[in-house]
């Protein structure tokens, strides 16, 4: 979560920018989405990265100077690397194989994730109100995931995984500190893409394993295909829709406070209904879109009153 001290005169615009942010990130799912039928996710996401990484240099070199390439968690940065690489590879195994608005509704269990890791990973203090929320949207997660029954589908982990790895990332990033530009953090897990998910390119196309569509992996050792035409521009156009994501969020949180553009984070479900349904002819079902009630309400409950208690603490502060 971000910080609730954000100034509050300008609410519409922080609205605006989550939103906007968010919409960006839904067509980059979308655009993955197209691709992964022909293209291993580590090439996408290198491919992605190849752009987005010079765009992340030369915003630092511009904001900042040599300043902007300096920092005091180095081990930090590069373990919540780890884990936001970790999470975009399970996320786009899980939307190689389903609808878009499912995954992204078994993703929005993050914040859930967040508050249950604050406690128990940084001994934040958590109260009965804010574990009932957490309680009430795990059970959303399992309607979502039906397990024990036919329809159940074992891919639908990996987007829950993802879900838990993003956590852990978020949970570094608030340990890091607001000291630290978000442009760096980003260069720093984007830049690890680039390199972890390039040699993971080069070293499939050299072993070539045995490549099973059918497997839940498949995503990532399919075979290397050469893109041309449409395909590259659309990964390399993937780098600048991702970087506009990563530029319009957090600047909604520093113009307008939480607890206002908070519960706008789940206009990140609205997107991905609409492209899955309008891209993809996707029609969610009962059970993805209750338990995503279930989750979106805990979700916001827990934003407000961690709000809440914030600003109840704020004048003791002073």
């Amino acid at each position: 979560m971000s910080d609730t001290s954000a100034p509050a005169g300008r609410p519409v615009a922080g609205i605006v920018s989550l939103t906007s942010g968010l919409a960006f990130f839904a067509v980059q799912d979308a655009i993955v989405k197209t691709l992964v039928s022909d293209y291993s996710v580590l090439q996408i996401l290198a491919m992605r990265s190849l752009t987005a990484v010079p765009l992340l240099i030369a915003i630092l070199s511009l904001t900042r100077g040599m300043q902007g390439f300096r920092t005091r968690h180095p081990r930090l940065h590069l373990l919540r690397a780890v884990f936001v690489l970790f999470a975009f590879l399970c996320y786009y195994i899980a939307v190689s194989r389903l609808p878009l608005v499912d995954v992204v509704a078994l993703f929005s269990a993050a914040p859930l994730f967040i508050t249950a890791l604050a406690r128990l990973v940084l001994g934040e203090a958590v109260g009965a109100r804010r574990w009932a929320a957490v309680a009430v949207g795990f059970i959303g997660v399992l309607i979502m995931l039906r397990p024990g029954t036919d329809v159940f589908d074992p891919v639908a982990i990996f987007g829950l995984v993802a879900a838990l790895s993003y956590s852990c990332s978020a949970l570094i990033a608030r340990h890091i500190g607001p000291g630290e530009p978000s442009a760096f953090m980003a260069l720093v897990s984007t830049s690890s893409f680039l390199i972890v998910c390039g040699l993971g390119v080069v070293i499939v196309s050299l072993v070539q394993p045995a490549f099973d569509p059918t497997s839940g992996i498949a995503p990532i050792v399919k075979p290397y295909a050469v893109a041309e035409g449409r395909d590259l521009i659309a990964m390399l156009l993937l780098g600048l829709v991702t970087l506009s994501g990563f530029m319009l969020v957090p600047r909604a949180y520093q113009i307008a406070p939480a607890s206002v553009v908070t519960p706008f984070e789940y206009t990140y479900l609205l997107w991905a209904l609409m492209i899955g349904i309008v891209f993809f002819d996707e029609t969610p079902t009962t059970s993805t879109l209750a338990g995503a009630a279930l989750v979106v309400a805990s979700g916001i409950y827990i934003a407000r009153r961690e709000a809440t208690l914030a600003r109840q603490k704020r004048p003791s502060a002073t």
